[in-house]
């Protein structure tokens, strides 16, 4: 179940939660290119094991090419939102 949460209730959340939670919860979420007012939190998302690259093979809508198998699934992180709200987090 996806959460899409105001910067501050990410805050309140945040001073609730130990330093290895918040980290938890951070890698569980990202800030949408076209909604930079809100968090999206998906704790069940595999999408937390994703790593970053300069040569995608997802993107949000899903595979950018085919995929082999045993290659390790990457996104460009350029492509998540980056507002000063969640900067300052």
């Amino acid at each position: 179940m996806v959460e899409m949460l105001q910067p501050v209730e990410v805050r309140q959340r945040l001073q609730a939660m130990t330093r290895e939670a918040a980290a938890v919860f951070l890698r569980q979420s990202c800030v949408m290119p076209k909604d930079l007012e809100r968090l999206f939190v998906n704790p069940r998302d595999a999408g937390r094991f994703i790593n970053h690259s300069s040569a995608p093979n997802l993107g949000f809508e899903g595979a950018l090419r085919d995929i082999s198998e045993g290659e390790e699934i990457v996104m460009d992180y350029s492509h998540h939102g980056d507002p000063e709200w969640y900067r300052e987090l």
